[in-house]
């Protein structure tokens, strides 16, 4: 009977110290991963980034200003991305999936924080309604070429 006692208390003791590790190794596991996912999640966000202000780019270049409101459509429906917005450095919306946004000025505390120096910058929030949200800033730089279209003395378009 001592033996039996005696296993049970050696497997009981096992099985905690097997779920101790478990949790240890949890708690210091998490952060990691957490961290890789934000890491992950901002490469993320500059590609999407990248891949609009491209598409811009390019219908500017040609002249196009129909096809940039007809690429962001067709980004949203290639991607998980519900809603993009075009915005000029003094804020205001340009270009929108949705277009009675056109023309609006656009209020964000990014935004409003960079005080007219504007430079490439982003931020993930979850609002009120429980929705992730990804703000993306990216100046598109006023080249030579952009000239017939935009004054030479803005630094971005």
């Amino acid at each position: 009977m001592n033996r039996k006692n005696l296993r049970i208390k050696i497997l009981q003791s096992v099985f905690i110290a097997m779920i101790f590790s478990l949790v240890v190794s949890s708690i210091i596991t998490i952060p990691f991963h957490r961290a890789r996912h934000n890491r992950h999640y901002v490469e993320f966000q500059e590609t999407l980034s990248q891949a609009i202000a491209n598409g811009i780019m390019l219908a500017m270049m040609r002249n196009e200003p129909d096809e940039i409101q007809h690429s962001l459509k067709e980004f949203c429906k290639q991607s998980d991305v519900t809603s993009v917005r075009i915005i000029s450095p003094d804020g205001t919306i340009r270009y929108s999936t949705d277009k009675s946004e056109t023309g609006l000025t656009f209020k964000d505390s990014l935004l409003s924080s960079l005080n007219g120096a504007f430079k490439d910058t982003s931020k993930t929030e979850r609002r009120k309604d429980n929705k992730t949200y990804m703000t993306v800033l990216k100046g598109i730089v006023n080249e030579p070429r952009c000239h017939q279209c935009h004054k030479q003395n803005d630094n971005y378009v």
